[in-house]
């Protein structure tokens, strides 16, 4: 009986991932247009934005975290997520997709 607790325990642990912070913030995102001016102002890599954004709401912590909170929390799949990767999407930030991705929010709201 301990070992099938024990087997039971691990594959818990390892296997449970956090959904219900995501699952919120993602049907949010849809229904005030953030996903989808994302999707078009930066095409290649708004999941990774997105998810970027969710842990800064969701835990509030400095984004060199976000790769530790990422492993307990189901969300879309983006990769590593590590402090380093966080920089270069950071620094590579087009200037023209980030005032697209304002252009296009902005136009949805205007819509309500």
């Amino acid at each position: 009986m301990e070992s099938l607790l024990r087997i039971c325990w691990s594959i818990r642990k390892s296997s449970v991932r956090s959904y219900g912070s995501f699952y919120l913030y993602r049907k949010i995102a849809e229904r005030n247009g953030m996903i989808r001016a994302l999707r078009e102002a930066l095409p290649a890599c708004w999941t990774e934005y997105f998810t970027l954004a969710c842990y800064m709401v969701y835990a509030g912590d400095p984004l060199m975290y976000c790769e530790d909170w990422l492993k307990d929390t189901e969300s879309y799949p983006v990769g590593s997520l590590s402090s380093q990767r966080i920089s270069e999407l950071l620094l590579s930030l087009p200037a023209q997709g980030r005032e697209e991705f304002y252009g296009s929010w902005h136009a949805a709201h205007n819509d309500l």
